[in-house]
């Protein structure tokens, strides 16, 4: 299982109460994982520094990302790219890339191994529901979706609703550094498994964005009788029973 993965299915679950009637004094956690585009490896080793979660380093070159991957030390630092050949996937992870993020029209499938890395696929554009439920059965670890910007509609929310419903992937949304609390409490409620920022978000910004996720509400438990579209706890949490800091077999 790659680190990307076991990191969303952390952040998917909920803070268990301390026991005991002693006040136990924690920073909040962040609602969704925090990612950053890095051009080059000078902007990964930043990323590193910066409380950072997950970074997409945007470099092709073989030996340019295994010099990023290496300076990122145990985060989910991953490859970015506009296509992906199954020659580039093995070069991508043996250089060390945890998994790769490549588009859904430019991804061979040959290039899609999870016994060697992660993979992220990004989608543009309208699927059919057929399509969709077909994605669920590849064991992607995440989707990377474009937020864009402008206000979100409800239309919009329906419709990344129904992507993480019927992949059952938790999403990786692109958004930009002036995103709001409540938008990124919509975003959580309706599958987002964290957002990643561009390349050249300045650190401030960066520090910015990862005090509003953690001021975003808490999932409320609702009643058995109401529906819930809040599907991101049931995409990571239902079922997990083994100890996410546990290696599986294999894992460096």
């Amino acid at each position: 299982m790659s680190k990307l993965k076991k990191a969303i299915e952390r952040a998917g679950k909920r803070e268990s109460s301390p026991m005991g009637f002693r006040r136990v004094e924690q920073e909040k956690r962040r609602a969704m994982l925090l990612g950053l585009v890095a051009n080059d490896e000078k902007e990964a080793s930043k990323a590193a520094k910066l409380g950072i979660d997950v970074v997409l380093v945007a470099v092709n070159d073989g030996g340019k990302a295994a010099t990023a991957f290496a300076a990122l030390g145990d985060l989910a630092a991953g490859a970015i790219v506009n296509e992906l050949s199954n020659e580039d996937a093995v070069k991508l992870a043996v250089a060390g890339a945890d998994f790769i993020a490549s588009p859904f029209g430019a991804t061979a499938a040959t290039a899609v191994d999870t016994n060697r890395s992660g993979h992220v696929i990004s989608l543009d554009g309208e699927f059919d529901d057929a399509t969709l439920r077909a994605l669920a059965t590849i064991g992607l670890d995440a989707l990377l979706i474009d937020r864009g910007s402008g206000p979100l509609t409800l239309q919009a929310q329906a419709k990344l609703v129904r992507i993480a419903q019927l992949t059952a992937t938790p999403l990786l949304l692109q958004v930009e550094p002036s995103i709001a609390v409540d938008e990124l409490r919509v975003l959580r409620d309706s599958g987002g498994g964290g957002v990643i920022l561009p390349a050249g978000t300045a650190a401030s910004d960066i520090e910015a964005v990862s005090e509003r996720l953690r001021e975003v509400p808490d999932i409320r438990k609702r009643d058995s009788s109401s529906s819930n579209i809040a599907v991101l706890p049931s995409l990571l949490g239902g079922g997990h029973e083994h100890d996410d800091d546990e290696d599986d077999p294999g894992d460096e």
